[in-house]
């Protein structure tokens, strides 16, 4: 049986719905088994683990922090899905920028890819940033398949891929998490 585990990038698709107007709380996993439900047939197998990536914002008001913890407590608890957190800072010159989230999201899956234990891997993220570490992991066998969104997805990251699917942009509400949900994969 083959393995697949899939790589959230849970800050590149929030600010995606954040700037859609929709809510940002999603479903990982309504997401990476996109292409299953509407393309049948063209990955290497279905998701066995989603591995989801966030950055915690300590300047945030107490009522947007309080809700964020409570979105990551509902991610974590899926099925078959671990979250990792990192961490909002403002620099300087009063930028805000996200740390320790994408580093680890790397680590995670270039490991995976060299301790063979999955024979593909997706990432859910449209940054070109993460180019050398696809063309890391197909060195080291597994395939990789990014899910991003066609308008935010880098022609570096893209061409270091060996299949894309582009996210509609219209996010179905059906892949927001609801605040009970019971999802399983």
């Amino acid at each position: 049986m083959e393995i697949l585990y899939a790589y959230v990038d849970g800050g590149y698709v929030r600010n995606h719905l954040r700037q859609s107007g929709m809510p940002d709380e999603f479903d990982p996993w309504k997401i990476v088994q996109w292409q299953d439900r509407y393309l049948p047939g063209s990955t290497y197998g279905t998701v066995d683990r989603v591995f989801y990536y966030d950055a915690l914002d300590r300047n945030a008001s107490t009522d947007d922090a309080t809700r964020q913890e409570a979105y990551l407590r509902r991610v974590s608890r899926l099925p078959f899905t671990r979250v990792e957190t990192g961490y909002i800072r403002q620099t300087r010159k009063l930028v805000r920028e996200q740390k320790a989230v994408d580093v680890q999201l790397a680590v995670d899956a270039l490991e995976a890819a060299l301790y063979n234990r999955a024979r593909a891997i997706i990432l859910v993220a449209g940054d070109g940033d993460f180019a050398p570490l696809l063309d890391a992991i197909r060195r080291a066998g597994p395939f990789v398949t990014v899910v991003a969104f066609a308008k935010s997805l880098s022609a570096e990251l893209r061409d270091a891929a060996d299949m894309v699917y582009e996210l509609p942009d219209d996010f179905p509400r059906e892949w927001l998490l609801a605040p009970t949900s019971q999802t399983i994969p």
